[in-house]
């Protein structure tokens, strides 16, 4: 989608296979964060509606840089490991403005530099995901300083899959950490489905929980439970049905307890 007539662009890339196992790609992709990072728009890969909320979504989804991806064949499994680094210049960040500022907020994420291992079989598959990165944030605030600069942060990241006969769970967990601003916070969901023909119900929950320390006590806690079902009528599309339950116990006012029902139709062309 386009804001103001301006296309958000967050792939751009292009691949070149150095042998059948080792491929190299160079330009703009989806910072690799989270278990659905490259199809978190493409409703039709997702079980649920969306992606949980409580664990998906910082303030920079994107980078500009390289990657290499290296995969092998083990007996049954496939296991790859991927490099990757670059940066990332977010002018005017909408999140930072529309959620915590409410100004103009540059954030800039620099020496973007991270690794992944996958494993799967036909059955079973998991990812391990580390990354560290610097970041300089521009707050245009009319009466204080709120800007930070160099700000270390490293990220990790796992998540496992199982689809085994008609049962299907997802689980994945996140941490985030920025040592100088004494700031961590975790996050973790796992869903679990059953697949009855055409249909495919799900329940799940998530949570995100920021840690209170000395020096940092506006911390954001909530989770989410949901409940769905998916009808996938065509090879092609799907329609889903979903419900979400909002709780939040956080030390300011940032979500607040809400209750949502969302219909998705999905197509694949």
């Amino acid at each position: 989608a386009s804001e103001n007539g301006k296309a958000k662009v967050d792939w751009a890339y292009l691949s070149y296979d150095i042998t059948p196992e080792t491929t190299i790609q160079a330009g703009r992709r989806r910072l690799p964060i989270y278990a659905y990072s490259d199809s978190v728009y493409i409703g039709y890969t997702l079980p649920w509606v969306r992606v949980p909320q409580d664990i998906y979504g910082w303030e920079v989804g994107a980078y500009n840089g390289a990657n290499i991806r290296h995969t092998r064949s083990i007996g049954d499994w496939a296991v790859s490991g991927t490099l990757f680094a670059g940066q990332e210049i977010s002018k005017d960040n909408d999140e930072m403005r529309n959620i915590y500022y409410g100004t103009r907020v540059d954030d800039s994420w620099k020496d973007i530099r991270g690794g992944i291992v996958d494993l799967s079989n036909d059955i079973f598959s998991a990812r391990v995901m580390y990354m560290e990165n610097k970041i300089d944030m521009t707050v245009y605030a009319p009466s204080e300083d709120l800007s930070q600069y160099g700000t270390h942060q490293r990220i990790i990241g796992l998540s496992a899959t199982l689809d085994y006969n008609n049962w299907l769970v997802r689980a994945e967990a996140n941490r985030f950490i920025r040592p100088a601003l004494d700031y961590q916070s975790s996050s973790w969901t796992a869903t679990v489905g059953h697949k009855i023909g055409q249909f495919t119900p799900l329940v799940g929950y998530s949570s995100y929980k920021e840690k209170v320390t000395e020096s940092y006590t506006d911390a954001q806690i909530d989770n989410t439970t949901f409940a769905a079902v998916r009808w996938d009528f065509r090879k092609n599309m799907d329609l889903k049905l979903q419900w979400d339950s909002v709780k939040e116990s956080s030390t300011y006012e940032f979500t607040h307890n809400s209750k949502m029902v969302t219909i998705t139709f999905d197509m694949l062309f």
